[in-house]
């Protein structure tokens, strides 16, 4: 089988065209003062609003106001002190036009309210020392849950958005959710919340005003019944304070946390079932890994985003196969990604600097994910293979390459390939005028001496913008 392969050279096709396609600068006389944090985009698509959070020694209080199609600044506007995160609120009768905006104000433990229009409208205090973080609204425009990095029992604040309540713009509820939250999401009547829960009794902390080691959490739960909740624990009492800062969701429920201070890994949840399905591994695609912050899910959910608080680079994901497909190289000078989201119809993504006033535009995306598809995942040796592609463009280049000594991963000219060398092809073909190739039967030769070893299998393709799109990889075992 080895001879009848020949060696597989992508080092001299072009680079990925995922890439930072424009800086949108954030000049102000003191630059510190713009660094952005959060980000949220505009239902239609049109606006992008980032909190400006400033530093700790140089706080801000505004929400910058950006042109996504000009991808230039159009205005701040006045919120609280440390401004973190903002959602739009909607209605479903109105779905593509913002009513309203919450902003989370984490030092002055206030969430500020923009109308329509993105001017003041009013603030709600949620109390000192709750410190407001992530903020989510809800699909019919009648509630807004605040995370908080408050201590001990969190907590979730629910406000009634709703203007035609005798309550509206009013605290109604808090849900007790230890303790320092991230930013949550919601799917259906599922509220899903990450957290860590500090232990300051362990050997390590006692003494310490602040823990040591920490269990993280994804707590999923029915604001109308919070006693309706399941905790998935990501990691248990774990040094070094590790938490969850993130969560994106797609519509089918299946949420993606990041986890920083763990593994380098990104969590796999499934919402409706209430269950860990996996992770993804993200080390050797960014240095940083293990300080991942925040996660962008594209609108079809077939794509997301990675950033780190600790990396010149975020990395894109293949959400249907699970996979890493890219690292996006940022330009130099800051290294702290905060939070990442895409436009709604996916043609862009951006990713706001902690620690510089930028916001990163990212283009070139992929419009579907690439996936290499088998019928069996072990086949006898002298039987068949049948291999599919699906999800590239049409008419494109592909190739099906292989190897038989490892999963890698080894870096192919631009890719990062989840083979071990030597690389060979086992298929050379152009894709249909569905972006779709096969099935194409693979024959597997009558030797005895491949019992029990892998063939490790991953497909490249071709995009018009002459980006290149990895597959999912595929292990075979021969029987």
């Amino acid at each position: 089988m080895r001879r009848a392969l020949w060696f597989l050279g992508l080092a001299s096709v072009p680079a990925l065209g995922q890439s930072v396609t424009q800086t949108i600068l954030l000049p102000v006389p003191d630059p510190e003062a713009n660094f952005p944090f959060g980000a949220t985009v505009s239902p239609d698509g049109s606006f992008l609003l980032v909190p400006l959070s400033g530093s700790l020694g140089t706080p801000n209080n505004k929400v910058a106001v950006i042109d996504t199609s000009q991808e230039r600044l159009l205005f701040r506007v006045p919120v609280g002190r440390f401004p973190e995160d903002a959602a739009v609120v909607t209605t479903p009768e109105s779905p593509w036009v913002p009513r309203e905006v919450y902003v989370t104000n984490s030092t002055d433990g206030t969430v500020s309210v923009l109308d329509g229009t993105f001017q003041p409208a009013a603030v709600i205090a949620l109390g000192p020392s709750s410190y407001p973080f992530g903020v989510v609204a809800s699909s019919d425009g009648r509630r807004v849950f605040v995370t908080s990095k408050g201590a001990n029992e969190g907590p979730v604040f629910v406000i009634d958005s709703d203007p035609t309540s005798g309550t509206y713009r009013r605290v109604l509820q808090t849900l007790s959710i230890p303790s320092y939250h991230g930013r949550p999401v919601l799917h259906g009547s599922s509220l899903a919340v990450p957290h860590a829960l500090p232990d300051f009794s362990h050997p390590g902390s006692p003494g310490r005003a602040w823990p040591q080691y920490s269990t993280v959490r994804v707590t999923i739960l029915d604001p109308a019944n919070p006693g309706d909740r399941r905790v998935l624990v990501l990691a248990s009492l774990l040094p070094g304070y590790p938490s969850s800062e993130d969560l994106g969701v797609r519509e089918d429920g299946i949420a993606f946390a990041t986890t920083y201070g763990l593994n380098g890994h990104v969590h796999v949840l499934d919402l409706t079932q209430r269950a860990v399905l996996g992770s993804i591994d993200l080390n050797g695609w960014m240095a940083g890994a293990s300080l991942m912050h925040g996660i962008g899910v594209s609108p079809t959910g077939h794509l997301g985003l990675v950033t780190s608080l600790n990396s010149d680079a975020a990395v894109l994901l293949d959400l249907e196969a699970r996979v890493p497909l890219a690292r996006i190289q940022l330009p130099p000078g800051a290294r702290m990604g905060n939070e990442a989201v895409f436009l709604p119809d996916g043609t862009k993504a951006f990713v706001t600097m902690q620690d510089a006033p930028r916001v990163y535009v990212i283009g070139g995306l992929p419009a579907a994910s690439f996936q290499l598809l088998s019928d069996r995942a072990e086949v006898p040796v002298g039987g068949e293979l049948a291999l599919r592609l699906r999800g590239g463009e049409a008419r494109r280049p592909s190739i099906v390459a292989a190897s038989l000594t490892g999963a890698g991963p080894t870096w192919v000219g631009p890719l990062q390939v989840a083979l071990s060398p030597p690389i060979l092809p086992l298929v050379v073909e152009g894709l249909d005028p569905a972006g779709r190739l096969g099935p194409r039967s693979l024959p597997i030769p009558p030797d005895p001496g491949l019992r029990g070893a892998s063939l490790y299998l991953q497909a490249v393709t071709q995009d018009t913008s002459a980006g290149l799109r990895l597959s999912n990889p595929l292990r075979i075992r021969f029987l």
